[in-house]
């Protein structure tokens, strides 16, 4: 029996001692990220958020506005095809009320469905040039559109074009055509 132990008692300390290399491996993959390049730029972009949400109080509504925009495109909130008054205002900040009157107020659209909707339209362009490979669907999709039908009336309503025609007219830009 004492033999028994013995081999037991031999793999528990292999088993610890296994464990104890994965623990300092990880620990030098935590150390590593810490000061990954990445992780840096991400945490000095966070704070640089976090000061100017401190300060949107101070802002004049036009230099709301302008640092809205900003956000938008920096983040691409717009492309969440469900996003609402209430989730934008939380994600920057801001009242929903104070969200509505800049945006009502300081651009040209009469509420924030329109103003996503001129994001989206605007990136569903830059894919359709961009990636030519993509279907209408994919493009429709990783623009932030709900639907598919919104995203062909919106393109018939701006440009008088469908997706794909739009798509047809700037592979002749492109070629110099």
């Amino acid at each position: 029996m004492q033999h028994d132990n013995t081999h037991l008692r031999g793999i528990v300390d292999e088993m610890e001692q296994r464990t104890d290399q994965q623990q300092k491996q990880l620990e030098e993959l935590q150390g590593q990220l810490q000061t990954s390049d990445e992780v840096l730029q991400l945490k000095s972009q966070t704070r640089e958020m976090s000061e100017d949400i401190r300060n949107t109080d101070q802002m004049t509504d036009e230099e709301l506005m302008s640092w809205i925009d900003r956000r938008v495109d920096e983040t691409k909130m717009y492309l969440n095809a469900d996003l609402k008054l209430k989730g934008m205002a939380h994600r920057l900040g801001l009242t929903q009320k104070r969200l509505q009157t800049v945006l009502k107020e300081q651009s040209r659209y009469a509420n924030l469905s329109e103003y996503l909707t001129e994001k989206r339209f605007l990136e569903a362009c830059r894919l359709l040039r961009e990636q030519p490979n993509w279907t209408i669907e994919a493009v429709c999709e990783e623009s932030g559109f709900g639907s598919r039908r919104t995203f062909h009336n919106v393109f018939k309503d701006k440009l008088g074009l469908s997706p794909s025609q739009y798509r047809h007219s700037q592979e002749g830009v492109k070629h110099g055509q």
